[in-house]
């Protein structure tokens, strides 16, 4: 699956890049020196305080001696019309997209790290994904839980799983009730899901430092 990618021209419009590009991981590789945000969207089209983390994108090239300045406006024109055109691909009521291999494994959510609990093994991707902060976490402490297979599920293989979940910063640990029609076990979050997000919340709780 190729990734959508998009730039802000000279006149202060989105557009699409030219990249092709099929993880964020590869993306990184190829995108320019520079400064970076990342904002979280709530019901399609809305941002907590985006003006802050613009801000703090332009103080952070002012740093690094980046001539930088922001047209916020058509920046705010261009994000609306990206957001509902995103909204349009992910189908009401979906909560993430996952980005599909050329084999058809499951690499990674848009914004997150997937895994599925198959035949009483942990499963998660190894290569051609974005390792997250959060999924070094959950790697610790689902480790002592249940067996890890680095190794992605297959499309075929969902109907046998037990359970699945996935991880961001933003939204720590979120269990996985039903992929496409596939419902996931029970269509409940389970027990190792469960364990997880426990294991996740109580490893942030002793890891909270100052700013």
């Amino acid at each position: 699956m190729i990734i959508p990618v998009y730039q802000l021209n000279g006149q202060g419009e989105l557009q699409a890049a030219d990249l092709q590009v099929h993880s964020l991981a590869e993306l990184a590789r190829v995108e320019p020196p520079g400064v970076y945000t990342v904002a979280r969207t709530y019901r399609g089209d809305q941002a907590v305080m985006l003006d802050a983390h613009l801000n703090r994108l332009e103080e952070s090239a002012r740093l690094e001696n980046i001539p930088f300045e922001l047209d916020r406006k058509q920046l705010r024109t261009g994000l609306h019309s990206l957001l509902a055109r995103a909204q349009q691909r992910l189908p009401k009521g979906v909560y993430e997209g996952v980005v599909l291999s050329e084999a058809d494994e499951l690499l990674e959510g848009f914004s997150s790290n997937f895994y599925g609990v198959l035949e009483g093994e942990r499963r998660t991707s190894e290569e051609q994904m974005l390792y997250g902060i959060a999924r070094r976490i959950v790697v610790e402490v689902a480790a002592d839980l249940l067996p890890v297979r680095l190794e992605p599920v297959r499309r075929a293989e969902f109907p046998g799983l037990q359970e699945a979940l996935l991880s961001s910063s933003g939204r720590g640990v979120v269990p996985i009730v039903q992929v496409n029609e596939c419902r996931i076990g029970d269509g409940a979050p389970g027990p190792m899901t469960r364990a997880i997000q426990a294991g996740y919340d109580s490893w942030v709780e002793r890891h909270l430092e100052p700013i």
